[in-house]
């Protein structure tokens, strides 16, 4: 068993990406971040699920080369489901375009994601001071790294759901996730006009008060009312803030 940290990052990546993985290791390891890669950290004839396993419990941060060929790949699965089940922090790279299946949501959901603008080769520099960011950061806010967009928003979160909205490509969605059951259902989507719309007329309203003392509640357009956690969102301007910033970032997801 390899001692606690001996690693910052772990790069998991299907395998279809390895020339995209291997790039982002490099340059890691040149900017001096200790980063943990398959197949450099393999040595032949050893057991690769437990060198694997060992790795990820390792490392400080679990950074995700996400394609559209992440949702085909089981090992990512595997790997996205440990560090999660171990409490390893994960950042998503977005490679190109694609939005992760729902089992990758149901373990990525609550993280920022970097995406790649433009070429990976010219995005390396700001990635190294996000993975930087992300190890050096406790309790700060998100990280206002270039490149960095807020993709997802938790709103509510018990030992049995979460309340989750995403910017996607085709717009805005709102998504309750049954934790015993392990399924997600879609709840509410905006289109990108139906978005600019709502942006516009600022018709976003947030209440920090309900029935339940803990929750506030929230709308977005003439969608109905939705609760909030009061303890992620003490100020009702910061969910304000968060739910417009999430909606630009889903207007400018559109593809070209």
């Amino acid at each position: 068993m390899m001692r606690e940290s001996s690693y910052d990052v772990f790069v998991s990546y299907a395998q279809e990406d390895l020339p995209s993985a291997r790039t982002i290791h490099e340059a890691l390891r040149a900017a001096g971040v200790k980063s943990w890669f398959a197949p450099e950290g393999i040595p032949a004839a050893s057991r690769y699920g437990e060198i694997l396993f060992d790795a990820i419990e390792a490392s400080r941060i679990l950074l995700l080369v996400f394609t559209p060929a992440t949702n085909q790949s089981g090992m990512v699965d595997r790997e996205v489901g440990l560090a999660g089940s171990l409490g390893i922090p994960i950042l998503p790279v977005r490679v190109g375009r694609g939005e992760p299946s729902k089992s990758l949501r149901f373990f990525i959901g609550t993280h920022n994601w970097f995406e790649v603008v433009g070429s990976l080769q010219d995005s390396l520099s700001a990635l190294v001071d996000a993975v930087r960011a992300s190890l050096d950061r406790e309790s700060s806010p998100p990280l206002p790294t270039v490149g960095l967009l807020r993709r997802s928003l938790v709103v509510f979160s018990t030992m049995t759901q979460i309340t989750e909205i995403w910017a996607t490509e085709r717009g805005l969605e709102l998504y309750l996730y049954d934790l015993k059951a392990g399924e997600a259902r879609r709840q509410l989507a905006f289109s990108p006009k139906e978005i600019r719309a709502i942006l516009d007329a600022d018709d976003i309203e947030v209440k920090p008060r309900s029935r339940y003392k803990t929750c506030g509640v929230f709308r977005i357009g003439e969608c109905g009312r939705w609760l909030y956690d009061k303890s992620l969102y003490p100020d009702p301007t910061i969910l304000h803030s968060a739910l417009r910033s999430l909606m630009e970032t889903a207007i400018q997801s559109r593809p070209d």
